[in-house]
């Protein structure tokens, strides 16, 4: 079957990139597997080192092999292959994704990006912040030629709740027990030792009364009017992804000062090869030395004649230190090591550098994209800052409510949201974009409970399904709990 796909690999990579992919022969071309599984199968296909592109074609691609999509049925399935390629395209033509080279049957050749994606740490940085409020607001403003119905997020909720209804918790606890027994495979024992059944956990979740719990949300989320937009449904820090060169050797102050030693050493060692010994990228605690590190490393890509870039994102030093983020000049001169007056660190450099982070990140994994209700989009990602995955012990990820933002950090995000996609031709004017801003927070603490929701019931099927590494049951039980929480926040306020 390798063979099969190396063969098939040369002759679409000659066919779709031309130039020196022409010029090589089959055995020349790199070829690995870059990962496998039911719906992403990805192979790494390279020019050898002897050759080099000649008309601006990429010297490596990523040939992804489309595998069994989970949908009720083949047409379902060719239906969700055909979705994803014209938003993955969509996408990739306005920068917000990796480039796309070619889509044939089984796949499509992709972009490969030497990149990591972002931790949860730095969800928080304002400058990080404020780009992925620009990048969703691009998303939404996509017209994308899918069902513009937002069936997507209750019609995803009962799929999985009829697979929860399925479960037989006694009959799982039984199956663990046998796994445990003499007359399994050490296979079997290495799995069950990967993810142990919680059986107080999936008592809990399968016996919740999820049809109730969902009639009763969507009546009441009609009441805070969200309009629908085109969504990625899943912007988590693992699914944002900047440049590999873009990070720099400092442990970031935005990391959660909750953490003892031995928590970030541990969370440090969970790290991938690739990641391993990285520190987290902040930019806005950027050393001269990364400064000057990153001009010698591009300064062939930078001219002195570059217009200054201007983000809008580094100019306001009104936000204060108690709002959660602190200047640019206070993050700068914070480090010892970097004086914004030094005249060794050239603002060009510091603005190149910000205008790469911004052009560069990208989001990836558009396997949830639909329309959806905007702020289900936004709620879902601000849930996310409160859930690290680079916990390396089991269930493999922590929850910390605390780091949930503030309010000063959800309006620096929206606001930036609003001045972004309410412009141009959306343009409404400085009063209505203060009216706008209320609004969407308050379709944030709506769908919130959304979001609780829908990954509650995705994390039990998981639990039943998945081979990897990750204490789903643990996980369904901590999101329902804090719908719960959640609901009961939002029911108090309506009172009052």
């Amino acid at each position: 079957m390798a063979l099969g796909l190396r063969d098939k690999a040369y002759d679409l990579c000659r066919s779709y990139l031309s130039g020196s992919w022409k010029t090589i022969n089959k055995d020349d071309m790199v070829f690995k597997s870059v990962s496998g599984g039911l719906t992403n199968v990805l192979f790494l296909c390279s020019l050898p080192s002897t050759h080099t592109p000649l008309n601006g074609e990429p010297s490596q691609v990523l040939m992804r092999m489309y595998g069994q999509i989970h949908s009720t049925n083949e047409h379902d399935s060719s239906v969700t292959k055909i979705t994803e390629s014209v938003i993955f395209m969509m996408l990739s033509e306005r920068n917000l994704g990796p480039k796309l080279y070619g889509i044939f049957p089984e796949g499509r050749l992709e972009e490969y990006i030497s990149a990591r994606a972002l931790t949860v740490g730095e969800l928080k940085d304002p400058i990080i912040s404020a780009i992925i409020a620009r990048k969703l607001a691009n998303v939404h403003s996509l017209n994308v030629p899918i069902n513009k119905e937002p069936t997507w997020l209750f019609n995803t909720m009962y799929e999985w709740l009829e697979k929860v209804r399925s479960l037989d918790v006694d009959q799982l606890y039984e199956n663990e027990k046998l796994l445990k027994s003499k007359k399994s495979s050490n296979k079997q024992k290495n799995q069950n030792k990967n993810n142990p059944f919680n059986y107080e956990a999936a008592k809990f979740l399968v016996k919740f009364d999820f049809e109730h719990e969902i009639e009763w949300l969507k009546e009441f989320l009609k009441q805070c009017e969200s309009p629908v937009v085109f969504a990625h449904n899943d912007a988590q820090e693992g699914n944002i992804l900047i440049p590999d060169y873009l990070t720099v050797n400092k442990w970031s102050s935005t990391t959660s000062t909750n953490k003892t030693e031995s928590e970030i050493t541990e969370n440090n060692n969970s790290l991938n090869t690739r990641n391993k010994n990285k520190s987290k990228f902040c930019p806005n605690h950027l050393r001269k030395s990364d400064l000057m590190s990153y001009a010698f490393n591009h300064r062939r890509s930078s001219s002195p004649d570059d217009d200054l870039y201007d983000s809008g994102l580094v100019n306001d030093n009104s936000i204060s230190d108690e709002d959660g983020f602190g200047s640019e000049e206070d993050c700068f001169e914070s480090n010892q090591n970097c004086n914004l007056n030094d005249e060794n660190i050239h603002q060009k450099t510091k603005q190149h550098y910000l205008k790469q982070l911004e052009e560069k990140m990208v989001l990836i994994d558009f396997e949830f994209c639909s329309y959806n209700y905007r702020g289900f989009d936004l709620a879902n990602h601000f849930c996310e800052w409160m859930y690290d995955y680079q916990y390396n012990k089991f269930p493999h990820y922590k929850f910390n409510p605390q780091d949930y933002p503030n309010e000063n950090q959800l309006r620096h995000f929206v606001n930036e949201y609003v001045k972004h996609y309410y412009q141009g031709e959306n343009y409404i004017g400085p009063d209505e974009e203060k009216e706008m801003v209320e609004k969407i927070l308050n379709e944030i603490r709506y769908f919130t409970l959304a979001s609780h929701m829908i990954w509650t019931l995705w994390s039990i099927n998981n639990a039943v399904n998945s081979q990897i590494s990750f204490g789903y049951w643990e996980y369904g039980k901590c999101r329902l709990e804090s719908y719960l929480a959640h609901k009961k926040k939002m029911l108090s306020l309506f009172r009052k």
